[in-house]
């Protein structure tokens, strides 16, 4: 195996939230999307955080992740807040599901895109959720890459929420749900240790 894959609280370890986040920016910039970097060097951490990591084996450098963010009673979901891109009335949908958490800002280093890092980073990522006792993950993901990343790990489209441009025009990104009772379509890219953990 050429990566090992684990989930960090970031609270404990906030450098591996702003290594991410770098790495983030720098593959952004080639898409020239500005705003959406600079947004990030507002993200801040608050309690409840999660970072699921790769590394690769041979070197221990990270070479992709995605941030899970949890409720609590003093923080909500980036998704429901205020300032979300989402409107008022889809903000109110998320809002009214309980025991969820949140997936946000999935990446993976450029000469690993064309693998299965991407999938296998989500399906450790929702476990770990499953494991913390949430029914249910919410996410954002652009049309174009929702057949082939989202839909083979069990994920759903939002169909009260119509596609909304984001980060910008040539990006039409669609709200989508995972729910526990799809957990048996991440054991494709689960470790055989993982595997036995969601069954």
């Amino acid at each position: 195996m050429d990566w090992n894959i684990s989930v960090e609280d970031l609270t404990k370890n906030n450098m591996l939230f702003h290594d991410l986040l770098e790495k983030q920016k720098l593959s952004l910039s080639r898409f020239g999307l500005r705003d959406v970097i600079l947004k990030q060097d507002n993200l801040q951490i608050v309690p409840g955080t999660y970072l699921a990591i790769a590394s690769e084996a041979s070197t221990g450098e990270m070479i992709g992740g995605i941030r899970i963010y949890t409720r609590s009673d003093n923080h909500c979901l980036p998704l429901e807040a205020e300032g979300s891109f989402l409107p008022e009335e889809s903000r109110g949908i998320i809002r009214a599901e309980s025991d969820i958490c949140e997936f946000r800002g999935l990446w993976v280093a450029g000469e690993f895109s064309g693998r299965t890092l991407a999938k296998e980073i989500m399906a450790r990522a929702i476990l770990h959720c499953y494991k913390l006792s949430y029914s249910g993950v919410v996410g954002t993901t652009q049309i174009r890459t929702f057949k082939h990343l989202g839909e083979p790990l069990g994920f759903t489209k939002e169909m009260n929420i119509p596609p909304i441009p984001f980060s910008d025009d040539r990006f039409e990104t669609i709200v989508v749900w995972h729910r526990k009772d799809a957990i048996n379509a991440l054991e494709d890219y689960l470790y055989l240790e993982d595997t036995a953990e969601a069954n």
